[in-house]
């Protein structure tokens, strides 16, 4: 297998506000990825073959399917890098990204955390 490495230049969009931890106020983040509504996440029990019954049997874990066009995965690409350069003195950023289709149908809302080490002391 030959491996390929390529350089891809990418802009980031970031947004900075009012950071106040006494009560609870914090604006700012990353810009919302575009064209989430090309993507689509089905959630499956899993299942391994079991030779001794000649069948599927269940693991116990929970398969997460992504589906979706290329720009699609670039902008969620493009977001997941914004959101892990983005610092915040909130203790719990998050975005709920309201777009994907699930795989019945209908809409997925997707909550994305920060990282766990994105909080930073308010200044």
């Amino acid at each position: 297998m030959k491996r390929i490495v390529e350089k891809i230049p990418i802009e980031i969009v970031r947004y900075e506000g009012v950071e106040d931890a006494a009560t609870g106020r914090f604006e700012g983040g990353v810009e919302e990825p575009s064209f989430l509504d090309e993507l689509e996440v089905q959630i499956a029990d899993d299942s391994a073959y079991d030779a001794a019954t000649d069948a599927l049997s269940p693991t116990g874990r929970v398969q997460l399917h992504l589906r979706g066009s290329r720009r699609a995965y670039f902008e969620l690409g493009r977001y997941l890098v914004a959101l892990s350069r983005h610092q915040t003195a909130d203790p719990d950023p998050h975005d709920h990204l309201e777009a994907p289709r699930n795989s019945a149908g209908g809409t997925l809302h997707l909550i994305v955390h920060g990282p766990r080490d994105a909080t930073r002391p308010a200044s």
